[in-house]
């Protein structure tokens, strides 16, 4: 059966204001979560798909409120029920969350701070697996990537030491591709896209 045409209804009214949806993750066949900007504002809200193919949202949470976010933000799943998101905070470092999901509500944890010093950009996340994950970004006051890990219990975030500085070049995208591994892809002076892979044990990062 197709699924059913909707207008998006999660999002708060705004005056004035543009709703743009940054990222969606599946939780399960039934479940998703979408993250979107309203105005200032990055926010996350969970819905059910129904038999049809119709959603029903439960109500949206703010994660960050900052306008300078929009473009560096991610989401990454660590389990059926959780998630986790990366932003860049109104002092321009780059911070993680986790939120758990129970049905169509979200729990907001508390942010931690991924960055060895302010003026980040570029930032993007993937799964380690259940309950960890990394973060990459570019680091602006010497131009260089760096990454860290990170475990998750319930929400709590610990994070570990930050990797070897890497490449000058600007962060494309980081995924998983495999338990404890990690590539990340980025873009080379010459405009060729390259790749470099990363492994982590525990929260400690080989490149």
């Amino acid at each position: 059966m197709a699924g059913v045409i909707q207008k998006p209804t999660f999002a708060p009214t705004i005056t004035g204001a543009e709703i743009q949806v940054r990222k969606t993750i599946e939780l399960n066949s039934s479940a998703l979560v979408i993250l979107y900007q309203a105005g200032t504002t990055i926010n996350a809200v969970a819905a059910t798909i129904g038999a049809n193919g119709a959603l029903t949202y439960g109500t949206a949470i703010e994660i960050i409120n900052n306008t300078q976010n929009e473009e560096h933000v991610d989401i990454c799943l660590i389990g059926t029920d959780k998630f986790a998101v990366c932003y860049k905070n109104a002092s321009n470092f780059t911070f993680a969350v986790v939120c758990t999901v129970s049905g169509t509500t979200i729990t907001l944890g508390t942010g931690v701070t991924m960055s060895i010093s302010l003026a980040t950009t570029n930032a993007s996340i993937c799964s380690l697996g259940t309950d960890k994950f990394i973060v990459v970004y570019k680091n602006s006051s010497d131009s260089l990537m760096y990454a860290k890990a990170a475990t998750v219990s319930g929400t709590t975030i610990t994070v570990g030491t930050v990797s070897a500085s890497m490449t000058s070049r600007t962060v494309g995208t980081i995924f998983q591709n495999g338990t404890d591994k990690a590539c990340i892809f980025f873009n080379d002076s010459g405009s060729y896209t390259l790749a470099l892979s990363l492994t982590v044990s525990g929260t400690t990062i080989t490149l």
